[in-house]
């Protein structure tokens, strides 16, 4: 039987023969035939296998997955009692195994494995800081390793609601190479920006949104935008939204909405009650609100931000319009804060749409009494 020795997020999944298997490693290509050979190297960037002599080298993009063919027997023990949930029989052969491994002649292939089954194991009996200890072990013992960059975010995954923890974490990953140094960066100032030093997150924000060739660049663009908005930089922040939406290679759905929604605000805070300026914030608000929802995890702000001031927007244009356009307009208000109120119960943003909500209904009906 093969057990399955991977976490969910690697590039190719890592698959580890049980006793009775032949010793050659098994590669499965991209074009699903198999590739038999032994495997002599495996890092982030792909794995080097030996057969008849010769060595050979796969990128991730070659692969799909691969099967180690002779996993030392306290690897397999460990994982037949996880697989029953004895975590603490499959932590003490894990545990032999991290002290044993060194003797074994493919240490530099299994090391890394053990410990990320033994960090598994501590997770599974909620024991955080074994686990966190163990994944550290992991990137010192075993260098530039396949699941280096998976056990990164594993351990802030573990950490995740201990600030202190993060924290701690993410200044040790700012070491890494880009891009991860730069994605330590990135998530150390949305921590700054969440205890309102948004100058501080502003700086870091800015310089990494212009390392263009990094994937955090885009992100980095969007809360540079929050920090200017925070920051009440108005002048810098319109600036900052209209380049952005004027470089439409490089805005990504989240800096659209960011940047558009951030635009509206400044040119709904300069209508007043202008209807031109209040239908250019309009424009805007509505590029923002076609971005959808952002994905579950993310924070919705620029998209609630949006709705409400979308609604708002229509209502004072409502009250300079002419009767058959005014009852459009609080249409499209009502529909905004509707959606507000539906979707984000007990939030900040449905409270105030239903404050406005019921204000537009007062109005109309104070309207209609005096007609």
């Amino acid at each position: 039987m093969r057990a399955r020795w991977s976490s969910a997020v690697l590039a190719a999944a890592v698959l580890l023969a049980g006793a009775s298997a032949q010793a050659q490693d098994v590669i499965k290509m991209r074009d699903n035939s198999d590739v038999k050979g032994r495997i002599v190297k495996l890092d982030a960037k792909g794995l080097t296998y030996e057969t008849g002599g010769k060595q050979t080298n796969l990128t991730n993009e070659q692969f799909q997955d691969f099967t180690l063919g002779d996993p030392p027997s306290f690897m397999r023990d460990g994982d037949k009692a996880a697989r029953a949930n004895d975590w603490d029989k499959a932590i003490s052969f894990y545990a032999t195994g991290v002290g044993d491994i060194d003797k074994h002649p493919r240490k530099d292939i299994f090391k890394q494995f053990l410990y990320w089954n033994l960090a598994k194991a501590h997770r599974a009996k909620k024991d955080f800081d074994k686990a966190l200890a163990a994944l550290k072990s992991l990137r010192k013992e075993c260098g530039d390793c396949r699941l280096r960059k998976d056990s990164w975010n594993e351990s802030l995954d573990i950490a995740r609601g201990d600030k202190a923890k993060i924290t701690i974490i993410l200044n040790e990953m700012k070491s890494e190479p880009e891009p991860m140094k730069g994605t330590a960066e990135l998530e150390l100032a949305k921590i700054q920006f969440e205890s309102n030093d948004f100058k501080g997150a502003k700086d870091v924000f800015s310089r990494l949104a212009g390392n263009s060739s990094q994937p955090y660049a885009g992100s980095a663009a969007v809360w540079n935008v929050r920090c200017l908005k925070a920051l009440k930089e108005t002048s810098a922040l319109e600036s900052a939204c209209k380049s952005a939406l004027a470089n439409r290679a490089g805005l990504t759905p989240s800096l659209l909405q960011a940047a558009a929604g951030a635009l509206g605000d400044v040119l709904y805070e300069k209508a007043q009650s202008d209807p031109k300026l209040l239908r250019e914030a309009l424009v805007a608000y509505a590029q923002a609100i076609a971005a959808g929802p952002p994905p579950a995890g993310e924070t919705p702000s620029d998209y609630t931000n949006a709705l409400l001031n979308a609604g708002r927007s229509y209502v004072k244009l409502a009250g300079s319009a002419k009767p058959e356009s005014m009852l459009n307009y609080q249409g499209r208000a009502r529909g905004y804060f509707s959606e507000l109120i539906r979707f984000y119960k007990n939030t900040e943003w449905a409270r105030s749409a239903e404050a406005d909500l019921a204000a537009l209904d007062a109005a109309g009906a104070g309207a209609g009494a005096g007609s």
